[in-house]
């Protein structure tokens, strides 16, 4: 078995190669191997911070037998989907006509083509109710490879053409849309904005806060489009391109749009919404904020916001940072605990995040060991002061350019917005 993942410059693939399987980086050397075998391929996407990637490493992955299972009729790719986002995009659209349980670890199994025909996410190594075991899956896969290739290739194919097909649509999408505007003169932008408001008033967790049920999500971006939503002035006068230009909002809608955004940003930071109530007085099992260093929690596992799985990422980070620098500029009664939430973010980003020569790393680990043990969130479970005498957890120290750009707006917009230069 050759070792291709020792010197990669991805940490993600550098742990995995200890691994039993013969793991290939992504390219042509996997794929030629593919086709001179007439063997599917898995590809297995991740990354180092991942918590499922992590236990299904652990479970699977350093399994002597499935490697063997693997290496006899698969060839076994390993991606860091951060290394290589135009793969982890395309098998995550592909992986949705497979299933509606999207995340990573994603394990694609695709043809010497790359087209991809079965796909899911994490697998036991033992069956849990209707979730098969991983090495079922590998016999399921490599049964219908050699009995029913002609269905397999077919279906591949569909897959294909169906996300050529999106695809191309999405690109004629806006040439025909400004067609249509400049024949009719209409101006529909303002229409559309206010309509997304409402379709999020209306998918908004009354209970907990939030959009939804479980798994929760701070989705940072959909905050932010309220706020600037919120934020937009009357001046008709403007160019309809500009969120803050369209004449046709309401008054009572960029308010509710400013409540909605307000009461996720509480529900996220753990100041909590209980059943049938608004927000109400910091509830610290729903929180994804950790209160000691000041980041935020990828996600929570419950729709009461509880029991977050703890990777921080930095795109997350700064986009909440963003956000409620922006909240405590629009929202009076919130503007204490913003700006609050707001440094506690920004003392993450430079304290733990920056890296020596002035970069932001791209994620902090889930797991840690405390005390000997290895377990995920037990460093953020431990006051200041105990956290003093353990190993904080590993800090993927790649400099990713975008959320870099992320990271230094959001500071900069913060220093000056809350007169912290």
């Amino acid at each position: 078995m050759a070792d291709r993942l020792t010197d990669a410059v991805s940490p993600y693939l550098r742990s995995h190669a200890s691994n039993p399987v013969d793991w290939f980086e992504w390219g042509d050397e996997a794929f030629a191997e593919a086709r001179r075998r007439d063997v599917p391929v898995l590809v297995s996407i991740g990354y180092s911070t991942c918590h499922w990637c992590h236990v299904m490493s652990r479970e699977s992955f350093s399994d002597p037998v499935i490697a063997a299972r693997l290496g006899a009729d698969f060839v076994a790719i390993k991606v860091d989907r951060e290394e290589h986002p135009d793969v982890d995009a395309s098998y995550l659209a592909a992986a949705g006509a497979f299933t509606g349980n999207l995340g990573w670890p994603l394990n694609v199994f695709v043809t010497p083509e790359g087209k991809a025909f079965y796909a899911g996410t994490y697998w036991p190594p033992v069956a849990v109710g209707e979730l098969p075991s991983f090495a079922q899956v590998l016999d399921a896969v490599a049964d219908a490879w050699t009995t029913r290739r002609p269905q397999v290739e077919t279906s591949a194919a569909a897959v294909a053409d169906a996300l050529r097909q999106s695809a191309d649509r999405l690109a004629e999408a806006p040439a025909e849309k400004a067609a249509g505007e400049k024949a009719t003169g209409e101006r529909p932008v303002a229409d559309l904005l206010a309509a997304a408001v409402e379709e999020l008033l209306a998918y908004e967790d009354a209970g907990f806060g939030g959009f939804g049920g479980a798994p929760k999500f701070p989705v940072a971006p959909v905050l932010l489009f309220l706020l600037e939503y919120a934020a937009a002035s009357d001046v008709s006068s403007r160019d309809s391109s500009d969120l803050r230009s369209s004449d046709l909002r309401s008054s009572a809608l960029r308010s509710s749009a400013l409540g909605l955004a307000s009461r996720c940003l509480a529900a996220v930071s753990g100041q909590g919404v209980a059943e049938g109530q608004g927000v109400t007085e910091s509830q610290p099992i729903a929180a994804l904020r950790d209160c000691v260093e000041g980041g935020f929690f990828r996600y929570a596992t419950k729709r009461d916001w509880r029991d977050p799985h703890y990777e921080r990422m930095l795109y997350d980070n700064a986009q909440l940072l963003t956000a409620f620098t922006r909240l405590a500029q629009l929202d009076a009664e919130a503007r204490n605990s913003a700006i609050e939430i707001a440094e506690g973010i920004a003392g993450f980003l430079i304290e733990v995040m920056q890296q020596p020569d002035g970069g932001f790393a791209s994620a902090q680990d889930s797991e840690s060991t405390v005390d000997g043990v290895r377990l995920e969130g037990a460093y953020f479970a431990l006051s200041a002061a105990e956290r003093q005498a353990q190993t904080p957890p590993a800090i993927d120290a790649k400099i990713l350019t975008g959320w870099n750009g992320l990271a230094i707006g959001a500071l900069a917009t913060a220093g000056f917005a809350l007169d912290r230069a």
